[in-house]
C-alpha cells in the first residue's frame, strides 16, 4: 500500500506541475500541437492530387477552333504552327486556314520551320505551364513528305490534362486540343476533292468519362499516399509522436539538475531501496501516458480515417497507445544519460529522429533486426510498422523464395555408403518477385526452371525452404493445376457449386450466379453434364470456372492451354482476358506466343533463378535482338543502299538483312527506304520466343563460368583503419576587470564574447552536439542521392522531353466502336493506315484479338450504357458514327491525359472525313533534369537536419533569459544591440 500510495502522489505532483501549472502550453503540446499537425499530414493527400470529379460526363458537341481560343485562360495567347520546311504546297494552305481563325481571334500565331523552336516560343515552367494555347507539328500530306497519308503532332503544355471534372465541359482536352484537333481534320477534309464535302457532319459531340468512380479514385488517392508515407513520410508523421520525448526526458533532468529526484527517493521510507526510484519512474510514466493519451487516440483516429482507411481503427488505437508507452520508457532511458535540462530533451527528441530517418532510408530490414532495434529505440519499430501496416497494390510478393529439395534421411546415411549419393536439389533460389494486383503475371522457362514450384508455393500447395511469399488474403484463392483434377460422376455445376461453398468467406452464390459463372466460361449448354463426358478443353474451362468461383482475387494457372485444340486456346485466352483487372493470374506456359497475347508482366525463369521481368513491350525493347528489314536485292536497290553502309547488315543469296536496334531506327530506315522508293521490303520484330532463347544461352554461358570460378581460390582483400587523433591546447588569461570606469561598445562586446568563450569550455556538449548530429544527419541522407549522375549542360539535358503519344504506345487499349452497320468494311485497315510505322492499307497494327476492338450494335444509347458498364476497361476511349437520329460522338478516358482524348477523335475523324490521317500527342518539354526527385529529398532532409544548428545554439541565449541573467546584463549597461550580436559569436 505503501508503494501504491507514494506513486499516486508522484503522480498527482507531475501533472500538478505539467498540466495545471502550465494550463495552456502543455495541452498545447500534448494535444492540440500533434493532432492538427496529424490532421494536416492526412489531409495532405489531397493536395499531391489536382483536384478532380471523376463519373461519366454529358455529351456536349466538340467546340470549334474559335470557341476553344475565346475559352481558353492562363494567358495561352500563341498558336504555333510547324511545317518542317514543307511549303507552297497542302500543308501550308492547311496552316495558313487554320492560322487565319486564330488571327481572327486575336491570337498570336507562329509559323517555324524547326519543331525545336518551341523551346522559345513555348517555353514551359517546372509546372508544364507556358503561354501556347497549342501547336501542331506537320510531318506529312499525301504530296509531301513520307507515308502518302497526313501525318502530324499536337502539342501543349505538360500541365494540361492533370485534372477531369465531368461535372462541366471545360476540361483541358475539351477546350485545348479537341478543338485543334478538329479544325485542322476538318480543314484537311475540306481539301481533298475526293470525297463527298456534304457527308462530312456540322456537329460532333464528346463526352468524357473516368477509368474509376469517385470512391474508387479516393481509395487510389489513400493507397497512393500510403506509399509515400512509406517511402518518405514516415519520418513526418513520426514527428506528432515525439513530443512526449521532449517533454518527458526535460522534466527528469531538470529535477536531477535541480536535485529534485535524489531528495525525493532520500524521503521515502522504504525498506526496499530500489522501491523509490521504481515508484519515481512509474509516476513519471503513468503521469506523461495520461496527459497524451488523448493525443494518441484522437492521432490513431485521424490516421484510421484520413489514411488507413482500410485497417482497423481499434488496432491503430491500441497501437499508438502502446507506440507513446514505448517512446515514455524510451524517454527513461534517454533521461538517465542526462544530469543537466540544457541538452536533455532536444538531445533525445533529434536522436529518435535520427534513428527514424536511419529506418526511412535503410529500407526493408529483417523481421529480427526490427525486433532487435525495438527493444532499445522505438522510433525504430513505429517507422517499420508503417511499412507493413496496410494492404499494398501487390497481390503477390515473393522475397528471397527459396526451394530445395534435399535427399531423404535413407539416402544421405545408407545409401551414400553404397556409392549412391544424391546431392540436394535447388528448384527455386532466392527468387524475388513482386505481382501487382489486376494484372496477368506468366511464368515462362524450360522444364526444371522451377515455374511450377514457384506457382505451388504461391498457392500454398508445398513448404517453402526459406524466404516469404505473401499474397492478397482479401477475396481468396483460386488455383488451376497443371493437370485436370475433376471427379468424373459429377456435373459441371456440382463442381463449381461445391467449390463455391468451400471458398466463399461471406454467403455461398446463389444458383443464378453459378450459371452465369458458367455462361462467362463458355459452360452453359454443358452445365448439367458430367466431368467424364467432357472434352479436354471443357475440362479446362471448368477448372478455370472452379478456380474463379468464391470470389477469388488471386488466380495460379499451371499451363492453362495444354493439350487443347487452337478453337478451345482462343476460348481460353478470352476467359482470361475477360477477368483482367478483376482478379491477379498468375500462369505459367510453354506456348510463348500466349504469353505475349495474355501478359501485363513475364517472369523468365532459368534454373531457379529469375532472368528477366517486365512486360512483352520491355522485354523486347531491353532484350530483343532489333529490328530487322529485309530488302530483296537487285540492281537497283543495291546502288541506291550504298551509303547504307553504318547500319548493320547481312547480304544473303536474295535479300539484303539490316538490323536495327530500336524501333525509332528502324521507323528512320523505313522512311528512308521510302525516300529512295523502295517499296519490295520486309519487317520483322523483336518476339518472346527470340527473348527467351537468349536468355537460356545466358544462362547456360553464366553456368559454365560459376563452373570455372570454382576451381579459382579467391585472395583475402585487406584493408588498413587509418586513426587520426587530433589534440588541441588552449590557454586562457585571466580577465582584466575594470574599476569602476565606464568602457565602450567594443569592450563590452569582446568581454561578453569571453565570457561565450568560457562557458563553452565548461559546457561543449550543446555545442559538440550542434556538430555532429547535423553531419551525421547530413550523411545519411545522402543514402539518397545513390546512383546520382550530374546532368548535363546541353539543352536536351536540361528538359525532360515527354513520349509522343498515339494509340501504339497504348498498353492493352479496348477501343469500342459502332453501330456495325455504319462501319466501312475497311474500317480497322483505315485506322491502321494511320498508325506510326505503318504502311497504307496495312491492318497490322491494331490486333482484334484479346478483345482490343469491340463493336456494339444498335443505337447511341447503347453506345453509351457499354460505357457506362465497361468505363474501367474501355481505352483510350470509343466512337459512334451516327445514325439519322444521332449526332456521331466519341467517348474518350478523361484520367488519362491529353493523348486519350485525341487518339479516339483521331480514330472517329478518319472513318468520318473518309481521309487517312494520322495524328499524336506530345507535351511540351518542361526544365525538369533526371534525378531532381531525389536532389529535392537530399534538400528536404538536409534542410531538417540543419535545423539542429539554430536549436541548440537557442538554449543559451534561453537559459539566460529563465535565469534571468539578461536582466543582469542590462542593470551593468549593455544594450539589447551588444547582447544579441553577442550571440552569434
Amino acid at each position: 500500500m505503501l508503494l501504491l500510495r507514494q506513486v499516486s502522489t508522484l503522480v498527482w505532483k507531475n501533472i500538478l506541475i505539467v498540466l495545471f501549472r502550465h494550463a495552456f502550453s502543455t495541452p498545447f503540446r500534448c494535444f492540440v500541437l500533434p493532432v492538427v499537425y496529424i490532421i494536416f499530414l492526412a489531409y495532405a493527400r489531397n493536395l499531391f492530387v489536382p483536384p478532380s470529379e471523376y463519373g461519366i460526363a454529358d455529351s456536349t458537341p466538340v467546340r470549334s477552333f474559335a470557341e476553344g481560343l475565346d475559352v481558353s485562360g492562363g494567358g495561352r495567347d500563341t498558336v504555333v504552327f510547324v511545317n518542317n520546311g514543307f511549303t507552297g504546297g497542302d500543308i501550308e494552305r492547311v496552316i495558313e486556314e487554320v492560322a487565319e481563325t486564330a488571327r481572327g481571334a486575336g491570337k498570336t500565331v507562329q509559323i517555324t520551320p524547326d519543331e525545336d523552336d518551341l523551346l522559345i516560343y513555348c517555353r514551359s515552367s517546372l509546372r508544364g505551364v507556358s503561354n501556347c494555347y497549342g501547336a501542331a507539328v506537320f510531318y506529312a500530306s499525301p504530296t509531301e513528305g513520307p507515308g502518302d497519308i497526313w501525318n502530324y503532332s499536337l502539342r501543349a503544355d505538360g500541365g494540361l490534362g492533370r485534372t477531369i471534372d465531368v461535372t462541366n465541359a471545360n476540361n483541358d482536352a475539351e477546350v485545348y486540343t479537341l478543338p485543334l484537333q478538329h479544325t485542322i481534320d476538318f480543314t484537311i477534309a475540306s481539301q481533298n476533292t475526293t470525297i463527298d464535302q456534304s457527308a462530312l457532319p456540322s456537329l460532333v459531340y464528346k463526352y468524357p468519362f473516368t477509368s474509376k468512380t469517385e470512391e474508387e479514385r479516393n481509395d487510389d488517392i489513400r493507397v497512393r499516399y500510403m506509399g509515400g508515407i512509406i517511402d518518405i513520410l514516415g519520418v513526418a508523421f513520426f514527428i506528432a509522436m515525439v513530443c512526449v520525448i521532449y517533454q518527458f526526458v526535460g522534466l527528469m533532468a531538470s529535477e536531477r539538475e535541480l536535485g529534485m529526484s535524489q531528495l525525493i527517493e532520500a524521503s521515502m521510507p522504504n525498506t526496499r531501496r530500489w522501491e523509490p526510484q521504481a515508484a519515481r519512474f512509474m509516476a513519471n510514466h503513468i503521469a506523461f501516458d495520461l496527459m497524451f493519451l488523448p493525443g494518441w487516440i484522437i492521432i490513431a483516429l485521424v490516421l484510421s480515417f484520413g489514411v488507413f482507411a482500410k485497417t482497423s481503427a481499434a488496432l491503430l488505437v491500441i497501437y499508438h497507445i502502446l507506440a507513446g508507452l514505448a517512446l515514455s520508457s524510451f524517454s527513461i532511458f534517454g533521461a538517465s544519460f542526462f544530469h543537466k535540462a540544457q541538452l536533455s530533451g532536444i538531445s533525445t527528441t533529434i536522436i529518435s529522429l535520427l534513428l527514424a530517418v536511419l529506418a526511412q532510408v535503410i529500407g526493408k530490414a529483417s523481421t529480427g533486426a526490427v525486433a532487435i532495434l525495438s527493444l532499445l529505440f522505438p522510433p525504430m519499430n513505429w517507422r517499420h510498422l508503417l511499412k507493413g501496416s496496410e494492404t499494398t497494390q501487390d497481390a503477390v510478393r515473393l522475397e528471397g523464395f527459396t526451394k530445395r529439395y534435399s535427399p531423404s534421411w535413407w539416402a544421405r546415411n545408407i545409401s551414400s555408403k553404397f556409392g549412391k549419393r544424391k546431392e540436394t536439389v535447388v528448384a527455386v533460389d532466392n527468387l524475388d518477385l513482386v505481382v501487382p494486383r489486376g494484372q496477368i503475371m506468366v511464368l515462362l522457362g524450360s522444364n526444371g526452371s522451377g515455374k511450377s514450384t514457384t506457382l505451388d508455393a504461391i498457392a500454398g500447395l508445398n513448404t517453402v525452404t526459406s524466404g516469404d511469399v505473401t499474397v492478397d488474403g482479401f477475396g481468396g484463392l483460386g488455383i488451376c493445376p497443371q493437370h485436370n483434377v475433376l471427379w468424373d460422376k459429377l456435373s459441371a455445376y456440382e463442381h463449381v457449386q461445391i467449390f463455391n461453398r468451400l471458398k466463399s468467406t461471406g454467403r455461398a452464390s446463389k444458383k443464378a450466379e453459378i450459371e452465369d459463372l458458367l455462361r462467362a466460361c463458355d459452360l452453359e449448354r454443358k452445365s448439367g453434364a458430367r466431368a467424364q463426358h467432357l472434352s479436354g478443353g471443357q475440362k479446362r474451362k471448368l477448372q478455370l470456372s472452379m478456380m474463379f468461383t468464391g470470389g477469388s482475387r488471386v488466380c495460379c494457372v499451371d499451363e492453362c492451354s495444354s493439350g487443347v485444340d487452337a478453337l478451345a486456346r482462343q476460348k481460353l485466352w478470352q476467359i482470361l482476358l475477360a477477368e483482367r483487372g478483376k482478379r491477379t493470374i498468375i500462369f505459367t506456359t510453354h506456348f510463348l506466343d500466349e504469353a505475349d497475347l495474355l501478359s501485363d508482366q513475364i517472369a523468365i525463369l532459368s534454373k531457379g533463378d529469375l532472368k528477366a521481368y517486365g512486360s512483352a513491350v520491355e522485354l523486347k525493347h531491353k532484350m530483343g535482338s532489333g529490328y530487322r528489314v529485309h530488302v530483296f536485292n537487285n540492281a537497283q536497290n543495291r546502288e541506291m543502299l550504298s551509303d547504307s553502309d553504318d547500319v548493320f547488315k547481312k547480304t544473303m543469296y536474295d535479300r539484303t538483312v539490316y538490323t536495327l536496334p530500336t524501333s525509332a531506327e528502324a521507323a528512320r530506315f523505313i522512311r528512308n527506304l521510302s525516300d529512295l522508293g523502295i517499296d519490295n521490303y520486309e519487317i520483322t520484330s523483336p518476339t518472346i520466343e527470340e527473348i527467351f532463347f537468349n536468355v537460356a544461352e545466358e544462362a547456360e554461358a553464366a553456368q559454365v563460368r560459376q563452373q570455372e570460378e570454382k576451381v579459382e581460390s579467391d585472395s583475402n582483400a585487406t584493408g588498413e583503419k587509418t586513426r587520426v587523433d587530433g589534440v588541441g591546447a588552449t590557454s586562457t588569461k585571466g580577465l582584466q576587470l575594470q574599476t569602476g570606469r565606464r568602457i565602450g561598445v567594443l569592450p563590452q562586446a569582446f568581454t561578453l564574447f569571453r565570457k561565450r568563450w568560457t562557458v563553452l569550455q565548461r559546457n561543449y556538449l550543446p555545442y559538440l552536439a550542434a556538430l555532429i548530429i547535423p553531419i551525421i544527419a547530413a550523411g545519411l541522407v545522402t543514402l539518397f542521392l545513390k546512383d546520382f549522375t550530374i546532368p548535363g549542360c546541353s539543352p536536351s539535358a536540361r528538359v525532360s522531353e515527354f513520349d509522343i503519344d498515339s494509340l501504339l504506345t497504348q498498353d492493352n487499349y479496348s477501343i469500342v466502336i459502332g453501330p456495325t452497320e455504319m462501319l466501312p468494311p475497311d474500317a480497322l485497315e483505315r485506322i491502321a493506315a494511320t498508325l506510326p510505322g505503318a504502311s497504307s492499307g496495312a491492318a497490322g497494327g491494331i490486333s482484334t484479338s484479346g478483345n482490343s476492338i469491340n463493336q456494339v450494335d444498335g443505337t447511341l444509347e447503347d453506345f453509351n450504357n457499354y460505357i457506362k458498364e465497361n468505363y474501367a476497361e474501355v481505352t483510350p476511349g470509343g466512337f459512334f458514327l451516327g445514325t439519322d437520329g444521332a449526332p456521331p460522338t466519341f467517348a474518350f478516358k478523361g484520367d488519362g491525359g491529353l493523348s486519350l482524348a485525341t487518339i479516339t477523335q483521331n480514330a472517329l475523324d478518319t472513318l468520318l472525313t473518309n481521309v487517312s490521317i494520322g495524328t499524336q500527342y506530345q507535351p511540351f518539354d518542361v526544365p525538369w533534369v533526371s534525378g531532381a526527385g531525389k536532389t529535392l529529398q537530399l534538400i528536404v532532409y538536409f534542410g531538417l537536419a540543419l535545423c539542429a544548428y539554430p536549436a541548440f545554439f537557442a538554449l543559451y541565449p534561453t537559459l539566460e533569459r529563465l535565469r534571468h541573467v539578461r536582466q543582469l546584463h542590462y542593470s551593468n549597461g549593455e544594450t539589447v544591440l551588444q547582447l544579441h550580436a553577442d550571440h552569434p559569436g
